[in-house]
Parts: structure tokens; C-alpha cells; sequence
């Protein structure tokens, strides 16, 4: 099993990749600060880092990216199709939406909301 995290440079973000991770996940850790990402690296290696910058404004406001990926239900795995958008409100707010499908079916949708904390 995979999962994304945005924000993985610190505080919940950095959590759930390290919660995630020793859960046997392999988390795809996202972030800005190269240092703190290899910190978690270092923690386990089911770590794999990306750098990026959500906040970059010439990436304009939306990220879109599209992906597969097995889930496990009821003993059972499914290939899944992902379209996961994110939006950055403005500096402080974020959120995602992603539509999960199978054969072209929407079989679920997820939506998170991120408030980045002062540092």
C-alpha cells in the first residue's frame, strides 16, 4: 500500500509519514525542506522523499495528478485509478480532493482539508 503526503516536512505531515511508514506503508513523503525530508528517511527507509513547493506561485493554485494504485478491502485487492486535485487557498489553507474508479466507475472520493501551522 502507498500514500501520498503532502506537508511531510514537519508537524502532522511529518507524523503520519512516520506513523505510515513503521505501519508498513510505503509513504511518498512531499515537501520543501530537503534536510527535514531525509530526516525522515532516515527513520525508515518505506520513506521515499519528493521536494516540491505547493506555495510556488508561477505553479499557479492547483495540482493535479493522476495515479494508480492497489487497495486492499475485505481480503481483497483492487487496482484503483486516482485523479487527486489539490488546492492552495492562499498561504495558510489547502485542500484535496481525490475520485477514486474502477472500469470508469467512481467508487469513492476523498476530501481533506490542511491549515499550515506558524512555525
Amino acid at each position: 500500500m502507498t500514500v501520498l503526503i503532502t506537508g511531510a516536512s514537519s508537524g502532522i505531515g511529518a507524523g503520519l509519514a512516520k506513523s505510515w511508514a513503521n505501519d508498513g506503508w510505503h509513504v511518498i513523503a512531499c515537501g520543501r525542506d530537503p534536510a527535514r525530508l531525509e530526516a525522515l528517511h532516515q527513520h525508515n527507509p518505506n520513506i521515499t522523499l519528493r521536494l516540491f513547493d505547493m506555495t510556488d506561485t508561477t505553479a499557479g493554485n492547483a495540482f493535479n495528478w493522476r495515479y494508480s494504485m492497489k487497495v486492499k478491502a475485505n481480503g481483497s485487492s483492487w487496482l484503483l485509478n486516482f485523479d487527486d486535485w489539490m488546492y492552495l487557498q492562499d498561504g495558510t489553507h489547502l485542500f484535496n480532493k481525490t475520485e477514486m474508479k474502477k472500469f470508469g466507475v467512481t467508487v469513492g472520493t476523498v476530501t481533506l482539508f490542511f491549515t499550515r501551522k506558524d512555525q
